[in-house]
């Protein structure tokens, strides 16, 4: 009798760890899908023809602000000075931010075909979310490692909460940048200086 309820435990232990073995399997299936569609339709929104360079950069803009939780990188970036500015000026801001980080993303990748981002990985982690990872031939030397960080937003979408490039972290780079700027000039000021930052990317990315 207890031979048969042990050989019974055994089989039950081996049936729930196939069942969440294929869960997470399912669910890193869907990340993949996600990042897949997502880069789609980035590269569609780079290459695409637009009436002008403004509607392009909207589009860009759309696309990745539906990849990538901005909410949450801007939150981590602008976090040494988050209560020292008001609602309207966070508002504001986010706005002006959220395209530079598109026009950085659109350069960064904007020089490569969908076909050099080769998909190495999709992975659930234990404790929610995971990541994606693909490799990207950049023609010379090694293949650069990108890895979407994946979660869910507030409304249960999927987005990514951060892109690690190499071994360099989206979400941690932006907030020592700012950090570095901010050390260097008023917190009233940070609005004006990254609407400067903009307008000048946006004149020196026209023809790219």
């Amino acid at each position: 009798m207890i031979k048969l309820l042990n050989r019974s435990s055994v089989l039950l232990v081996s049936i729930v760890v196939a069942f969440f073995s294929f869960h997470s399997l399912a669910i890193a299936n869907d990340y993949k899908e996600f990042i897949d569609d997502s880069l789609d339709k980035m590269f569609d929104a780079i290459y695409s023809d637009y009436k002008n360079d403004e509607a392009k950069l909207d589009t860009i803009v759309e696309v990745y602000s539906k990849l990538i939780n901005m909410k949450y990188i801007f939150r981590t970036a602008f976090s040494s000075y988050w209560h020292q500015m008001s609602n309207k000026d966070k508002s504001e801001l986010f706005d002006v931010y959220k395209r530079i980080t598109a026009i950085s993303y659109r350069d960064m990748i904007g020089k490569y075909n969908k076909d050099k981002m080769i998909f190495k990985s999709a992975n659930k982690n234990k404790n929610g979310g995971g990541s994606v990872i693909y490799s990207l031939d950049m023609g010379e030397g090694e293949p650069m490692r990108i890895e979407f960080v994946v979660g869910e937003s507030s409304s249960g979408k999927l987005m990514v909460k951060d892109m690690i490039v190499g071994t360099i972290s989206l979400r941690l780079t932006e907030k020592d940048q700012v950090d570095a700027i901010g050390s260097e000039i008023k917190v009233s000021q940070l609005q004006d200086y990254y609407k400067t930052m903009l307008k000048e990317m946006t004149e020196a990315s026209k023809n790219i």
